[in-house]
């Protein structure tokens, strides 16, 4: 964390170079970021974040669409709904079929949570852009013209 402290052991190092002055003021900062940063986790995308690195491999995001005959096709990350459908056509009439036809998915087919996923998308990019804006604003009242150590570039 930037203007906290990094809990990570590869950054114990580069806090033990701070002078006992920042390592209070970014002690401050992270104790007062912490409420704001903590219900930012608990959005919907930041979880699906982390169950996709951590756990399955693949968001929890479902799709639902509706083919051109009817068919109503369930899928996910994992689960892959078909690229095209055909008509089922009765033995005997297979003069009446036609040429495959794709499914095409849209926009409001997909969701997490049983939220629209485009919904969700907005939500969360409006709280980053929120919660960046406030950890601005406690930074400059944590920190105010005080020096901060930049995080190493060699990490």
């Amino acid at each position: 964390m930037l203007f906290g402290v990094d809990p990570h052991p590869t950054m114990r190092k580069w806090h033990e170079h701070q002078d006992a002055d920042e390592r209070k003021r970014r002690s401050e900062f992270q104790e007062k970021f912490k409420l704001d940063y903590n219900a930012f986790r608990k959005l919907p995308l930041s979880a699906a974040q982390n169950i996709s690195e951590h756990r399955t491999g693949a968001a929890p995001v479902t799709v639902k669409v509706s083919g051109r005959f009817g068919v109503v096709y369930d899928g996910s990350p994992t689960r892959p709904i078909p690229t095209s459908e055909t008509r089922e056509m009765p033995s005997g009439f297979g003069f009446l079929s036609t040429p495959p036809t794709p499914v095409q998915p849209m926009w409001t087919d997909f969701s997490i949570d049983d939220v629209l996923l485009f919904e969700t998308c907005r939500d969360y990019l409006d709280s980053a852009r929120d919660l960046a804006g406030r950890a601005r604003a406690l930074a400059k009242e944590v920190h105010g013209e005080s020096e901060i150590t930049p995080p190493p570039t060699d990490m």
